[in-house]
């Protein structure tokens, strides 16, 4: 087979119903909870990165922060949610 033929075939496969997996989490009553859930998310995510944020500020003499761990995080997390096999 090719290099990541069968994940290539997989977003081909999936490609027309990306959008509604975003969607369809905020129809039908699913809203509160959706709403919940990201809310939950977003809180367990940010406080390690600025516990460990203000840990490497201190290691490595404020050339690495709090700022760029929050982002470091941020983009690590949209890559996950955009290419992971749900």
């Amino acid at each position: 087979g090719k290099f990541a033929g069968g994940v290539r075939a997989d977003m081909k496969r999936r490609y027309p119903l990306y959008l509604t997996d975003f969607t369809d989490a905020f129809r039908g009553g699913n809203a509160q909870i959706s709403l919940a859930s990201i809310l939950f998310l977003f809180f367990a995510c940010i406080s390690p990165a600025l516990a460990f944020g203000s840990l490497f500020s201190e290691a490595t003499e404020k050339q690495v922060g709090v700022v760029e761990t929050i982002l470091a995080t941020a983009i690590c997390g949209i890559m996950y949610s955009l290419f992971s096999g749900q």
